[in-house]
């Protein structure tokens, strides 16, 4: 998984915690 990929997960995972 890139980098460009994993943001939007990480960015998610923050809004939803």
């Amino acid at each position: 998984m890139t980098k460009a990929a994993a943001d939007p997960l990480v960015g998610a995972g923050k809004i939803a915690i």
